[in-house]
């Protein structure tokens, strides 16, 4: 009854989160990690490292070995570049006994792709009109980004469309959307294999670096809160999800992207109450479990990321 945590680079917060959860369910059970690269700093913080293949030469097979060997029950994805993989081999590695936390297969296509999450919810009216060529549109300023992977990454934005054209030219897949300004905000939330939302929380991205919130701050917006459950219905999400949204300074919100992954800062929805690494190990577990009531978060709760420092004896030098 172990978890494996894949990808786990530098995710110390994420770990500690994933142990406290796993210690609520099943009391002494580990957390093991995998990564391709051996030296990440997060293999000090959990019970036993896997040092796994890159994503082009991982192979299922690989993930029921290790998983054989280490009584691995659960299995938690932290980075986009695997999400396809692991959502491909999601019924086989259930046929084993293993679960995965994460969304049915053309639910991550949809994800990864932002035309294609686009093209699912353009029913919605607060979905941003995404384009792979913008034509004649009159908006006045324009943001041009990949088409594949991490949103944060190579976005050139708030730029008007002649230079946005001159600029796409820098991107493997360039799309372009509108450019609006206003209050960011990630919202996690966890929706059941029933297709229940158990809990959807909101948080302002306070301060933004490498596309990451290094400090947030939990808020009550109730109308952001359906927008999200009912965009996640429309594309099937299960498990934890993150999406991304502005709300303009006319009151109106822009929902631009969605991550199907546990995010660098939900670790502040987690103190909060959204419990998804405990509903996830209880739910693959315990027949009819459902948490008591909706999680909605607790206003006014704010995260600050920093680096921390941690000390060992090196064992190499004792005598």
């Amino acid at each position: 009854m172990n978890v494996l945590i894949t990808s786990i680079s530098r995710k110390v917060p994420m770990v500690k989160a994933v142990h406290r959860s796993l210690d609520e369910v099943v009391p002494g059970a580990l957390v093991c990690g995998g990564d391709c690269d051996p030296g990440v700093v997060g293999r000090r913080f959990v019970d036993e490292f896997w040092e796994m293949e890159e994503d082009d030469h991982l192979r299922v097979v690989d993930f029921v070995d290790f998983c054989r060997a280490n009584d691995v029950r659960w299995v938690i994805p932290s980075r986009d570049g695997e999400l396809l993989s692991l959502a491909l081999w999601k019924e086989e590695l259930a046929s084993e006994g293993i679960e995965v936390m994460i969304s049915p297969l053309e639910t991550v296509r949809a994800c990864v792709d932002k035309l294609r999450f686009y093209e699912c919810l353009q029913s919605m009216r607060e979905i941003v009109p995404t384009f792979e060529d913008p034509g004649s549109r009159n908006d006045t300023h324009w943001i041009v980004k990949e088409r594949f992977g991490a949103g944060s990454r190579k976005v050139l934005q708030d730029l008007p469309l002649k230079r946005a054209r001159r600029l796409a030219g820098r991107l493997r897949d360039p799309l372009f959307q509108p450019f609006f300004k206003g209050v960011e905000y990630s919202i996690d939330l966890y929706r059941s294999r029933g297709g229940e939302v158990w809990g959807c929380v909101v948080r302002s991205r306070d301060r933004i670096e490498s596309g990451e919130s290094q400090i947030s701050t939990i808020v009550r917006h109730d109308s952001l809160q359906r927008v999200c459950c009912r965009a996640a219905k429309k594309l099937g999400i299960t498990g934890h999800a993150v999406f991304q949204a502005i709300e303009g300074s006319d009151g109106k919100l822009h929902l631009f992207e969605c991550n199907c992954r546990f995010g660098g800062a939900s670790t502040l929805s987690v103190a909060a109450g959204l419990k998804s690494f405990e509903w996830f190990f209880r739910e693959t577990t315990e027949e009819g479990f459902k948490p008591k009531g909706f999680v909605g978060g607790v206003p006014g709760l704010r995260l600050i990321r920093h680096p921390a420092d941690r000390f060992e004896q090196s064992k190499e030098n004792e005598r």
